[in-house]
């Protein structure tokens, strides 16, 4: 083993430091503590790499899933929305390769940004605490929901500008379906209309309720109900 010397065997008690007390099995109180102090160290790294990387501002909404604020990236300004999602509050699970459970809006948010999709809005950042999930995601400036969009028309959308708005909808809904995603909770709340474009377009966002599906149809060939009915409202285009 050239370069290299080998390790000296301990040749007396004092260099084995051996005594009674050490050779005794560790209490099992003393490794709940060590356990505990090592995930609380964690939790601290983690907390500490968010506060360093991100600045949180004012509240955007609350739902039954949990709270979102507006904030931005320090090093460049970008804007972003931080999620917070107790653990409690955090009902689906997804089990990754490996058998890690991982919360299933992660789950989706990582699976939709590998596939390049852009309606969906992006997740930057995430971050497992021990009593919260955290979510960094893309917040699209200037954008509004649906439903204030809506109200900012004086409550109504004139037919052309509302086939419009469906069709990106509709487009995105069958993008998810392509990666096998069901967002479950497709609501005026959850359906962005970002503003800051020459055309103004759909960004889906809230993808807690989210789950991966399996295709089963019952016959020989899948169903085509949605599908031929988007195909003809594209005609009057």
């Amino acid at each position: 083993m050239d370069g290299l010397s080998p390790a000296r065997a301990p040749s007396s008690q004092q260099d084995l430091n051996i005594n009674s007390e050490s050779c005794e099995e560790p209490e099992e109180d003393s490794l709940m503590d060590e356990n505990r102090d090592n995930a609380t160290d964690d939790e601290f790294e983690l907390s500490a790499l968010f506060e360093d990387k991100y600045k949180q501002e004012k509240q955007l909404g609350e739902g039954g899933c949990g709270s979102v604020f507006a904030g931005y990236r320090k090093a460049d300004h970008l804007p972003v929305a931080i999620k917070h999602v107790p653990k409690d509050k955090q009902f689906c699970k997804q089990t990754d390769e490996i058998g890690n459970q991982l919360s299933v809006e992660v789950a989706m948010m990582s699976k939709l940004r590998s596939a390049g999709h852009s309606a969906p809005v992006s997740m930057l950042d995430w971050y497992d605490l021990d009593e919260e999930l955290i979510l960094v995601l893309e917040r699209p400036v200037p954008a509004v929901d649906l439903y204030e969009y809506i109200e900012a028309n004086r409550g109504s959308l004139q037919e052309e500008e509302a086939m419009t708005r469906l069709k990106q909808l509709l487009d995105a809904t069958i993008k998810l379906q392509e990666e096998h995603i069901f967002h479950r909770d497709i609501k005026v709340e959850n359906i962005l209309i970002e503003t800051g474009t020459d055309v103004p377009r759909v960004r889906l966002i809230d993808f807690g309720l989210s789950c991966f599906f399996k295709k089963r149809y019952h016959g020989s060939s899948p169903p085509r109900v949605v599908q031929s009915w988007y195909l003809q409202s594209l005609k009057t285009f």
